[in-house]
């Protein structure tokens, strides 16, 4: 449904979260009932369109955003889409949880700032019971997202295989890019700078996705600060789905960022890469050093 970009969890947000105006996603000014109305309506009409324009009997619809939906927000998705389909059925990847915050942190910041120690509410028993209660637990299918269990480390074969459907020249998704820590450090510092969402926002990801460099993770102290949940909420899921998200926190420690200080620790390999993008304008010189609002502006000047 969301033809080549990476999913539709905005248009979501939009269509079915009754507050969406109070969401991190919406930066603009405060709505009115009938702005929000409006947008509601906006959204839907634009998915009504797709839908339309739709000649199969099928539809795949990726939106992570539905996770944070509350329950009456779902029965209004579930009722939408009851007036088009006979079924609807949900497929969810969970990866571990300093796995998730990583990945979320980085995703994050392709549109937005987020403070580097702004924890993350992760309650598996909240979530998936809000979706059985309203779809009904037979319609949902948990794994465990793990890219060397994946064919070709690729998850979007991997759920197509469970559909009973192979990849084919037709099919076609917009990717996550993913970024290393370098790159992740100057959107990190640009960010903090330009904290609202740019019109130019993913040419500058895919700028920033050519600079090569570790992977990013955050070190077990500063992991176990951000991490909010449940007691018991790893055995509930392994109980609920049968699929265990344990992991080895430590694993990455020797190389991990520990706080805010680490993030803004700009290499001179990094510096470098900024100054050949810049056509010699920008000179991370002795005298210029790490000024993080230097470096900002020249990462708001990248282009693909």
């Amino acid at each position: 449904m969301h033809a080549g970009s990476p999913n539709s969890s905005l248009l979501m947000l939009q269509a079915f979260k009754r507050d969406y105006g109070n969401t991190p996603q919406y930066s603009g000014p405060k709505l009115s009932i009938q702005e929000a109305r409006e947008i509601q309506e906006n959204a839907r009409g634009r998915i009504n369109t797709i839908i339309e324009k739709i000649s199969c009997p099928n539809m795949i619809l990726s939106a992570e955003s539905i996770s944070t939906f509350r329950q009456e927000e779902h029965e209004d998705l579930r009722d939408f889409f009851a007036q088009y389909f006979s079924e609807l059925k949900i497929y969810i990847y969970l990866r571990p949880h300093k796995s998730r915050i990583e990945s979320a942190f980085q995703e994050i910041l392709k549109t937005r700032y987020r403070g580097l120690e702004q924890q993350f509410i992760l309650i598996f028993e909240k979530a998936i019971a809000k979706i059985d209660a309203v779809y009904g637990r037979d319609q949902l299918n948990i794994s465990k997202y793990c890219r060397s269990n994946f064919t070709d480390s690729d998850v979007v074969s991997d759920f197509l295989g469970q559909l009973g459907l192979t990849r084919t020249e037709h099919v076609s998704e917009g990717e996550n890019v993913s970024l290393s820590l370098p790159a992740i450090q100057l959107l990190y510092i640009y960010r903090k700078h330009f904290p609202g969402t740019d019109k130019n926002d993913s040419n500058r990801v895919k700028k920033l996705s050519k600079l090569t460099g570790r992977p990013f993770h955050l070190h077990s102290d500063l992991f176990q600060r951000l991490l909010l949940t449940k007691e018991g909420d790893l055995e509930w899921l392994k109980r609920r789905a049968g699929i265990s998200l344990h992991e080895d926190i430590e694993e990455h420690d020797s190389y991990s960022i520990r706080n805010e200080a680490d993030l803004i620790n700009i290499s001179n390999e990094t510096l470098g890469w900024l100054k050949r993008q810049q056509r010699g304008w920008f000179r991370p010189t002795k005298s210029l050093g790490n000024s993080t609002s230097s470096i900002a502006k020249g990462v708001r000047s990248l282009r693909a």
